[in-house]
């Protein structure tokens, strides 16, 4: 699985095995404090509620064919919501698509983050030369207070051990079978990556929290989603 004839810094082939795991590694509930603490004529009223929260990665094939995944600039036609898709997927691309879905009588928050995988004898392309964006419900999301709708990698933010959170989102409370949310999350290897992640990966762990919405107090959170200034 290696780029077709795609030459990049100092006319050097990059040759990369694109193989991403977009796994469900955690879904972290809480259910301590999940209270909506309401104020009536001066009288506290606390009102609780049924937590449950499903996450599932839907299949999809995200290996690449052929000879694998080229370094592309596709991702800087993406300038609005409503942009069309440059490229082939498995070719120019690749993308897993992440449905949650609220089944709880209350607003929920989630947050999503993207983790090495650790697997073995896997070696993953560095951070800088690999580029992410969202689709939800077939529409682009920006990232964090930004106005951008791609991101490089290495400019995301990290939280504790270099975790990703490329997520940060309110769904509803459920309604009949529940209130579903699905995220496309596309890769693309960056036409300029760097040469030495020439024969390496891209290999990671998705992980996702689900909290009540309100009620919460700092100790019981998901991490905000941010960018580095570029």
């Amino acid at each position: 699985m290696k780029i077709k004839g795609k030459y990049i810094k100092r006319g050097t082939i990059i040759t990369v095995v694109s193989i991403i795991v977009l796994t469900l590694a955690t879904m972290n509930v809480s259910y301590s404090s999940f209270f909506s603490v309401q104020t009536q004529t001066n009288v506290p009223v606390i009102t609780a509620g049924n937590l449950s929260v499903t996450a599932e990665v839907t299949p999809t094939p995200t290996s690449p064919t052929g000879d694998g995944l080229m370094p592309s600039s596709g991702y800087t036609s993406i300038t609005s919501s409503s942009s069309p898709i440059s490229g082939t997927q498995n070719t120019d691309y690749i993308k897993e698509s992440l449905k949650i879905t609220n089944k709880s009588n209350l607003k929920v928050t989630v947050g999503v983050s993207l983790q090495n995988s650790n697997i073995e004898n896997i070696q993953n392309a560095s951070p800088e030369s690999i580029v992410i964006a969202i689709q939800k419900n077939n529409s682009w999301i920006t990232f964090g207070t930004t106005s951008t709708y791609w991101v490089q990698l290495s400019n995301l933010v990290t939280s504790s051990n270099g975790i990703y959170p490329i997520i940060k989102d309110d769904i509803g409370a459920s309604s009949g079978t529940g209130t579903a949310v699905t995220y496309d999350i596309y890769m693309w290897v960056k036409d300029d990556a760097k040469e030495e992640d020439a024969e390496k990966d891209i290999s990671y762990n998705i992980s996702v929290k689900a909290i009540p919405a309100e009620g919460q107090d700092s100790s019981n959170s998901v991490p905000s989603v941010s960018s580095k200034a570029s």
